[in-house]
């Protein structure tokens, strides 16, 4: 982590250059106990470059600009909660019994552009074996607050699919999921046009 604090003489408040670069963050210690098998597993890789004034980190995070860019190269994630970006009769089912059951990963990115303290999403995929998860919004660091939206592609055929986008909201500390309903349409059957992603470009 690279960290250089300059002051601004015109505005006496300190100018802060983050750097912070993360390799190896294993998700799945993050996992809460009697939960079962983490609901996400993987190696990810993190990388922040942010510049801003602030007395403290909140008050520069709440104007900072820069880049913030997640990548997953691999791993395992649960399958009820691919489903759930796409949901049919399957993924209910995986919900309500509470399906431990894992699929892997093959990989993900989210990278973000920050401009007077909010985050752009540029790129969100999480690539998992049975559905493409593609996501857009923000993240409001001022208020710590999310504005995101997640939509699956099945790779395969599913029968009386829900599409419908899921609704990230809430705060950082306190993420809430819900279905944004306005937006939803039953269809009796999905052709599973969901492809591959190129993950050798998205982890560059």
């Amino acid at each position: 982590m690279n960290l250089q604090l300059r002051v601004d003489a015109r505005k006496e408040i300190p100018a802060i250059d983050l750097d912070v670069r993360i390799a190896d963050l294993q998700l799945g210690q993050y996992a809460r106990k009697g939960t079962g098998p983490p609901a996400i597993e993987g190696s990810l890789g993190l990388r922040v470059n942010l510049t801003g004034h602030g007395k403290s980190m909140h008050e520069f995070a709440a104007g900072a600009d820069g880049t913030v860019k997640a990548t997953l190269p691999g791993g395992m994630v649960r399958d009820s909660l691919a489903e759930l970006t796409g949901i049919d009769v399957r993924g209910l089912g995986l919900l309500l019994t509470e399906n431990k059951k894992e699929v892997p990963v093959r990989c993900g990115v989210a990278s973000f552009e920050a401009h007077d303290g909010t985050l752009t999403a540029q790129n969100v995929i999480l690539d998992t074996e049975p559905v493409l998860i593609a996501g857009a919004g923000s993240v409001h660091l001022d208020t710590e607050t999310l504005d995101l939206v997640l939509r699956g592609y099945p790779k395969s055929v599913r029968f009386l699919q829900l599409r419908s986008p899921i609704l990230i909201r809430g705060t950082l500390a306190h993420p809430s999921v819900g279905i944004e309903a306005n937006d939803s349409k039953l269809v009796l059957i999905d052709r599973g046009k969901g492809k591959d992603a190129d993950c050798g470009s998205l982890l560059q």
